[in-house]
């Protein structure tokens, strides 16, 4: 498995490489500068369309040639067999949807309520493929929970996009604990396939992202990006999810929302400000904390770094107490907490000190 793994990671680096490299780098945009872009906006805004062709030929892959087994392991009759392979048929048409959404947006500027439409599309492209959280009994609130959950996370991913290398990189370290948690918890090797091949997409692209970069991902690959985490953290991270009482359904909820914390908090942090100075909420400003980081550092780089690390080390925590903890329950929500109040705190002081 691991060799098949490694294949994969290989060819998706080479592969996005050879995209990006000779095919969208020269692709230019006449895109007006913007104060919630970093950089030279007449760079290439459609660097995630190297995440589209390939992670296409490899779900084709998964498809034609049998590796998608029965994910629930019940029965290996038709309607098993049948039902996973919607889950990857599913992930294609996302794929192509996003896709076609970033460029549509690349091209045409779309209105938020627009972005929060096919957001919304997505979200029931998903549930039509399987990807359901259970958090109760009720499949319809169960339905609405995950188009929410969906639509917040391919929002908070999109406006993580501001500066060089911010987005990339954080999308990195989550897919890497996302695959130790596949490996833990012995899922289908289809899901680690993807994962992985994702893996070698974006450090090819970092590679290109990094400050001064060459292009950006664009909505193409950033409203790509929030759709396959959405995805892929409904089935990694909830499918256990039980509301067994009010405080183990709370400190679950918290420990699911934890690796997200960063771009979570962002987003708060940017809203509040936007709303207590009377601007509209959804236009752009430099408010992100990848901005603020920036202004202390003087590096994108860095500040990039800096929040990927941050990420990184609450993951840690995240693989501990969901995998390893031998520690009650109040110690483990102890720790949650304090995870949660620390770079909160110290964020939170950055941003607010260095409002503009």
């Amino acid at each position: 498995m691991i060799a098949t793994l490694f294949y994969f990671f290989i060819f998706s680096f080479i592969t996005s490489y050879i995209i990006i490299r000779y095919f969208l780098i020269g692709f230019k945009t006449k895109k007006e500068n913007k104060i919630d872009r970093w950089g030279i906006s007449t760079k290439s805004h459609f660097g995630g369309l190297a995440f589209t062709v390939t992670i296409i030929f490899v779900l084709l892959f998964i498809l034609i040639f049998n590796y998608a087994p029965n994910y629930y392991h019940i029965s290996f009759g038709l309607k098993g067999i049948a039902s996973e392979y919607k889950i990857f048929i599913g992930l294609l048409f996302v794929v192509i949807f996003t896709s076609l959404s970033g460029v549509l947006d690349e091209f045409e500027n779309l209105q938020p309520i627009t972005k929060l439409l096919l957001q919304t599309i997505t979200g029931f492209l998903l549930i039509w493929s399987g990807f359901i959280i259970p958090i109760s009994d009720n499949f319809i609130f169960n339905y609405v929970f995950t188009i929410l959950w969906v639509v917040f996370i391919s929002n908070a991913i999109n406006m993580f996009d501001n500066i060089d290398l911010a987005l990339i990189s954080f999308s990195f370290v989550i897919l890497i604990i996302l695959i130790i948690k596949l490996f833990l918890n012995d899922f289908p090797i289809a899901y680690l396939i993807v994962s992985i091949s994702y893996l070698g997409c974006f450090l090819c692209f970092s590679i290109f992202n990094f400050y001064p970069s060459k292009l950006f991902m664009g909505d193409v690959g950033s409203f790509q990006i929030g759709a396959i985490l959405s995805a892929l953290t409904i089935k990694v991270l909830w499918v256990d999810y039980e509301f067994e009482s009010f405080k183990i359904g709370i400190y679950q909820l918290l420990l699911n929302n934890l690796i997200f914390l960063i771009i979570i908090l962002d987003v708060i942090l940017v809203f509040s400000i936007r709303v207590s100075k009377k601007r509209n909420p959804f236009k752009g400003d430099i408010n992100h904390l990848s901005h603020k980081l920036q202004k202390i550092f003087h590096s994108p780089n860095i500040s990039a770094g800096i929040l990927s690390f941050l990420t990184l080390l609450l993951g840690i925590v995240f693989i501990f107490l969901s995998e390893f903890s031998n520690l009650t329950f109040i110690n483990n929500f102890i720790i949650l907490t304090v995870s949660y109040i620390l770079p909160v705190s110290v964020l939170s002081y950055f941003v607010l000190k260095n409002i503009d």
